[in-house]
């Protein structure tokens, strides 16, 4: 299960019995504000995650999970500080894209 609380996306295992997730992954620049995950992506990033800057981040979940740190791995990052578009609308439109 992912979910996003405060700064952070968290992933958490909805069989175990911990109440601590697996793994959190924090933003220090803005707030997470949805996301989306696609397990057919072709490339490997198969996880968006919007922020309320208006930055878009494209990860693969299997490598944010196999990195014990706390900060994002390997993502691509667009929309950077919201420099093309920084209205929630787009970062939302930009998830719903990567669902079709």
């Amino acid at each position: 299960m992912i979910f996003n609380a405060g700064d952070a996306i968290l992933i958490s295992d909805l069989n175990s019995q911990d109440k601590d997730p697996i793994k959190s992954i924090h933003f220090s620049n803005s707030n997470p504000v949805c996301h989306a995950f696609d397990q057919d992506a072709k490339d490997g990033h198969d996880l968006l995650i919007g922020l309320f800057s208006g930055d878009v981040y494209s990860v693969s979940l299997r490598q944010q999970l196999q990195d014990v740190g706390k900060k994002i791995v390997g993502a691509h990052h667009y929309n950077k500080d919201g420099i093309l578009n920084n209205r929630q609308d787009f970062m939302i439109s930009s998830l719903v894209m990567f669902q079709l």
